[in-house]
């Protein structure tokens, strides 16, 4: 479940860095973060580390991480992004996440390059309509159906997409 406040978005930053040839690793800070124990929702197949999104204990996005391993980021396929409907803190509801941390979906997540030089991350198969709230200047939420399924930043810079193609496979 996602409430929205009406709170201003946070500051988003990002950096994009190769810890080793085949391996990109894409760093998202939200807001000032600083949960001393943050929670981790984590997307993916296990077949590479996961999409991670750090959250505090109230629910707030504080960091996101990325891994490209031995992919390629291709052109995201042109569908049109309904308008933000939403501008503030997404808050998910975390209440019952006391026993454990980490909340684990086993679910395909794959990255594509918009039209715009955004990095849209896709989590499942997301409907066409999706709703999106702003959580920050160059971060972009898609709920579908009050889950997360789209996570766009950006727009990334050339220094940072010639590091993704030039370590992807196939760069």
């Amino acid at each position: 479940m996602i409430s929205f406040s009406s709170e201003s978005a946070d500051d988003v930053s990002w950096r994009v860095e190769i810890p080793v040839p085949g391996v990109v690793l894409i760093d998202v800070s939200v807001g000032s973060g600083g949960c001393a124990v943050p929670l981790h929702w984590r997307a993916g197949d296990w077949t590479k580390p996961p999409l991670d999104v750090s959250l505090s204990a109230q629910g707030r996005i504080e960091a996101v991480q990325f891994v490209l391993q031995d992919e390629r980021v291709g052109r995201a396929s042109m569908r049109m992004r309904c308008p933000v409907t939403q501008s503030g803190v997404a808050e998910f509801a975390v209440d019952d996440w006391a026993a454990d941390r980490y909340r684990d979906e086993r679910v395909e997540v794959s990255a594509a390059r918009s039209g715009t030089d955004e990095l849209v991350l896709r989590i499942g198969d997301p409907s066409v309509d999706l709703e999106y709230c702003r959580a920050g200047v160059g971060l972009l939420l898609g709920f579908d159906r009050d889950e997360l399924a789209e996570i766009v930043l950006g727009p990334l810079s050339l220094e940072d997409w010639e590091s993704v193609g030039a370590f992807s496979l196939g760069g």
